[in-house]
């Protein structure tokens, strides 16, 4: 994995399967699009935008927070818990798990394709 400025991230899958990052674009916006086989997604950084796509058919618990921004999602997913700067909830079946945090910023996790 290449390391990036202030931004954290683990893919890992059963086989412990990695993926590198894509980078964090000269918007200052951190894009990830999970691979199929990931089960973990974490993605951490200080300030900026987190924008996050599963592919169809993912499922895991998730958990998103951001110090001061709004959360996103248009992924469908079963709500525990919702507020202003966080949400908490289960998509699928629930195996894998995604964790996205950022300081100061916008997360929001969409449902790509594949």
């Amino acid at each position: 994995m290449l390391p990036l400025p202030g931004v954290a991230l683990l893919l890992a899958a059963a086989l412990s399967v990695a993926a590198p990052p894509e980078g964090t674009a000269a918007d200052g916006v951190t894009r990830r699009t999970i691979p199929g086989d990931a089960s973990v997604v974490s993605v951490e950084t200080g300030s900026g935008n987190v924008d996050v796509s599963v592919p169809r058919g993912f499922g895991g618990s998730v958990h998103m927070e951001t110090g001061s921004g709004s959360i996103e999602t248009s992924v469908p997913m079963e709500i525990r818990k919702r507020d202003k700067n966080e949400l908490s909830g289960t998509i699928g079946d629930g195996r894998g798990k995604v964790s996205l945090e950022t300081g100061s910023g916008t997360i929001a996790l969409r449902s790509g394709g594949r």
